[in-house]
């Protein structure tokens, strides 16, 4: 079994990821970086990400101004907002996998 099946807080997540992707809406969450630092980001979700072992969103960032990475397992307190996005510049991705395998 892989570790990601394991935590029981990411099955939900990449549900409500996919949702807000395919909806066009803005996810908040808790995250927990590197450093341990706690912060609350409000993100533009654009794809999941499976590498390795780990679960990662990828999206711009509110807060940052910038596109930023987050690992699943550091996030809680997800919540995906009401309001919907309008379209920008960017065309917002559907929901979309992509996985990068270690090489031996």
């Amino acid at each position: 079994m892989r570790p990601w099946m394991g935590n029981p807080t990411i099955p939900p997540y990449l549900e409500l990821i996919k949702t807000a992707l395919q909806e066009t809406r803005l996810i908040l969450f808790s995250y927990i970086n590197h450093h341990g630092e706690h912060t609350v980001r409000t993100v533009k979700p654009y794809q999941l990400v499976l590498k390795g072992d780990h679960w990662y969103l990828q999206g711009y960032c509110r807060e940052r101004n910038g596109f930023r990475q987050f690992q699943l397992c550091r996030m809680s307190n997800l919540q995906m907002q009401e309001e919907l996005l309008r379209p920008g510049r960017t065309k917002s991705r559907s929901w979309t996998l992509t996985i990068f395998r270690r090489r031996c």
